[in-house]
């Protein structure tokens, strides 16, 4: 079963700015945000998606299901999603 997580709109869903996550097997949906990364907004050390859905999510700016700050390297590693 996959956990899903929704913002109801007008809200980002995540905003990770700090370490490394692990997302797994979570449905990450309907984030709309004013500005950049409905779904998530990164800017942490390193992400990893694992098992995942990212749906409907729709930003104002940059990134509707994932945005990646600027400013530095940071890995994204993506699997089964």
């Amino acid at each position: 079963n996959v956990i899903q997580v929704a913002s109801g709109g007008s809200f980002r869903v995540f905003n990770i700015t700090a370490g490394t996550v692990i997302i797994d097997e979570l449905t990450i949906q309907n984030g709309q945000p004013s500005d950049n990364g409905a779904g998530i907004r990164f800017l942490g050390t390193e992400l990893t998606i694992n098992s995942s859905v990212l749906t409907g999510n729709t930003a104002d700016g940059a990134g509707g299901a994932l945005y990646i700050g600027a400013g530095g390297i940071r890995p994204v590693t993506i699997t089964n999603s």
